[in-house]
């Protein structure tokens, strides 16, 4: 399998020199323009951020940090050898608001790896290492009168130190980069004279020849200094931007699916990067009918979710006054194509629900067929057509059928069956279809996608997810239910 990658998706430019795989499972590509990193992060999942630091009785105020997830902070001043204790306030964040788990670790302690807590543990409880005692501590009420869980060390030594947290939501192994705290504290005053005093008689002996040194090391230490604050101020603002194109497209998926009493319906979508192309939706058509929208636009990141904002809204205007499948994607897709972001397109199933008689009106503009199944049967729905904006006055066609009680329909887009694994083995249409053969047609909407992302999961294990994966599941179920 392979992937082209240009100034289209995101890339500086065209002409690379060299590719880099660094540890933290990032591509950097160096092109003839900078470099341009590529890296995982599912949106709409659990962080951590660290709100404060409290040093004890050496400071009358906690150090405040501003912070949000996946920021590396740092405390400049050095903590005085004589610091008994630290104490380091921290809040998990849970876009779905259910339980969380944390880990985190203390670099230059904590040798062992991470240490586990739950969002649900109210007792605590206290580790004695190697002459440093820990304790973890979980209020009753999180943000009760600004009562914050915290994790406190006692008998610190002199010594750079680094502290990690991260929030999981529970029984997923999903999470973003986690909160970082770097701080150093000091040696004590009686052991310092050793350091400095061969710098004292060397400053003697060389005189003005080490003030030229100083100055210009000085001087140098300045600009680097502010250059380091203009990429850091560079980089919030860049992050700024990408939490509020986050927000923006997290808004285009539905909170909740609309209720039929014919149908159950069910959708989930995670982006490979903090913004991505995919989008699902429930559209009201003209005749009053509901209609599922799942679509895939070309490219990542903020292109793609331009594109997908773009779609999104002309899709709800079009279905206004328009009730026929093939109908609505004829009259988007000519409104999209002088209006796309760039040269690009979007690929876009369409199903209108017919609950008098239980049938589907479907038409497809370039996305996977969808799946149909049949107790232990698997029918895919083989009718597609050119995606939308690749092409103007397009005759889009649609098929109607049936769909019986304990029936499924399967809406899913290419990163699901294009998910790779470690060793570079595809997911496929072929595994996907005998999963979906074997899981029972007792199970719910949401229990089906549940299963077949359990399973991409598996497969996939540790391996960065490098497309954006959305799945909708439509089952006909009887009145009685």
């Amino acid at each position: 399998s392979f992937q082209s990658v240009t100034t289209k998706d995101g890339l500086i430019h065209n002409n690379v020199s060299s590719i880099h795989a660094a540890n933290e499972k990032e591509l950097w590509f160096g092109t003839e323009g900078g470099a341009t990193q590529y890296r995982a992060n599912l949106g709409a999942l659990p962080f951590c951020r660290i709100v404060s630091v409290d040093a004890g009785k050496l400071f009358t105020e906690p150090f405040s940090i501003e912070t949000g997830n996946q920021k590396i902070t740092e405390i400049t001043e050095l903590l005085p050898a004589r610091l008994k204790d630290l104490t380091i306030h921290f809040q998990g964040v849970n876009p779905l608001r259910d339980n969380m788990e944390y880990r985190y670790k203390l670099i230059g302690i904590d040798n062992i790896g991470w240490t586990r807590i739950s969002s649900d543990t109210q007792s605590v409880s206290e580790t004695t290492l190697g002459g440093y005692v820990k304790q973890f501590y979980q209020p009753q009420q999180i943000g009760e009168n600004g009562n914050l869980p915290n994790i406190r060390y006692k008998g610190l030594r002199s010594g750079r130190y680094t502290f990690l947290i991260k929030a999981f939501r529970e029984g997923w192994p999903y999470t973003q980069q986690p909160a970082v705290l770097n701080f150093t504290i000091d040696q004590p005053i009686w052991s310092r004279w050793r350091n400095y005093l061969p710098t004292l008689i060397f400053v003697a002996a060389v005189g003005s020849l080490l003030f030229r040194l100083i100055v210009n090391r000085r001087h140098t230490a300045q600009l680097r200094l502010e250059m380091r604050e203009k990429e850091e101020a560079e980089v919030q603002r860049i992050r700024a931007e990408l939490n509020e194109a986050q927000n923006i497209q997290m808004g285009l998926l539905p909170i909740e699916a609309p209720h039929t009493n014919d149908f159950d319906i069910a959708g989930r979508s995670i982006p490979a990067t903090q913004v991505g192309g995919d989008f699902f939706d429930y559209v009201t058509v003209a005749n009053g009918q509901t209609a599922i929208a799942v679509a895939d636009a070309a490219g990542k990141g903020i292109r793609g979710a331009m594109n997908a904002v773009l779609t999104n809204g002309m899709l709800h205007e079009v279905a206004r006054y328009k009730s026929e499948a093939d109908v609505i994607l004829t009259d988007l897709n000519a409104g999209l194509s002088p209006r796309m972001y760039g040269p690009s397109f979007i690929a876009l199933n369409l199903a209108v629900l017919n609950e008098s008689d239980q049938s589907v009106d479907y038409a497809n503009g370039g996305q996977p067929y969808p799946i149909l199944k049949r107790g232990d049967q698997i029918v895919e729905i083989e009718t597609s057509d050119l995606p939308l904006g690749s092409r103007k006055n397009v005759e889009y066609e649609s098929a109607t059928f049936d769909l019986n009680v304990d029936e499924f329909l399967i809406f899913h887009s290419d990163g699901l069956i294009e998910a790779l694994n470690a060793q570079q083995d595809m997911y496929g249409t072929d595994r996907l279809n005998d999963l979906i053969a074997n899981i029972p047609s007792e199970s719910s909407a949401e229990e089906m996608i549940q299963h077949i992302f359990d399973d991409v999961q598996e497969f996939v294990q540790e391996a960065e997810q490098y497309d954006d994966m959305t799945l909708v599941v439509l089952k006909r179920i009887s009145v009685s239910e």
